[in-house]
């Protein structure tokens, strides 16, 4: 994504932070505040002029102060961490299990994915492979929601349905309760409900595309990636 689009993104949500926050409603605001702030990270990553990156991080540090100014709605003080890690083209070694482990804990019995690029069928194995991590190393996952756009041609659509409700069916097995929603959207993100949200420039579509025998076709950790950003945000109250 480019700087300026990035900047145009952030404005309104950061503009409707600050219109919240003033009305009170300081849950709403923190949310678009995190979300500004994601895209003025993201901005700051692009930008090459000191002072316009000297001027970038101030920005970002008022809006981070302010929003660990908020109070949540039981008066418990609301803590807001950020990180972001860069992933260079053709680099190796990032598996969703490295990517997402920090965001796994005991607290966690929801995930929300909202990705509109979840239509061939590459890119379902790859949500595939995150409810698969999450099986694993989340113990009180109890439901995953998926968020995409509708936009295959009729063949294509009923093979991502098929595969969804073979999913649902194997994720139920596991106790856990898929849902799918349909919508127009353009934005990525992954929503843990234990307090974390990742922000993947390329949604889970990051690796390269493999031939069926060469190395890393089925270990992840030997793939080559696309280039990308991942940005963390994680509220603690």
């Amino acid at each position: 994504m480019e700087y300026e689009t990035l900047m145009s993104k952030a404005r309104p949500a950061l503009i409707e932070a600050t219109q919240l926050d003033s009305m009170g409603n300081s849950e709403a605001a923190l949310s678009k505040y995190t979300e500004g702030i994601s895209y003025l990270m993201e901005a700051l990553n692009l930008e090459n002029d000191t002072r316009k990156r000297e001027e970038l991080r101030s920005r970002i540090t008022s809006y981070i102060s302010r929003a660990e100014t908020l109070k949540s709605k039981s008066s418990v003080p609301v803590q807001v961490k950020f990180d972001q890690v860069r992933i260079e083209e053709n680099a190796r070694g990032y598996t969703y299990e490295k990517i997402f482990s920090r965001c796994i804990d005991n607290k966690l019995t929801g995930v929300t994915v909202e990705d509109p690029y979840i239509s061939a069928m590459h890119q379902v194995y790859n949500f595939l492979m995150l409810c698969e991590l999450l099986v694993e190393k989340a113990k009180k996952l109890s439901w995953i929601r998926l968020i995409t756009t509708d936009r295959n041609s009729k063949s294509d659509t009923h093979n991502r349905t098929s595969a969804f409700k073979e999913l649902a069916a194997s994720l139920n097995e596991h106790r856990i309760k898929l849902t799918v929603d349909y919508k127009e959207f353009h934005d990525r993100e992954i929503k843990f409900n234990n307090g974390w949200t990742v922000k993947i420039g390329r949604g889970l579509d990051i690796y390269q595309s493999s031939s069926q025998f060469a190395i890393g076709s089925r270990n992840f950790s030997l793939r080559r990636c696309k280039n990308t950003t991942i940005d963390y945000v994680h509220l603690i109250s």
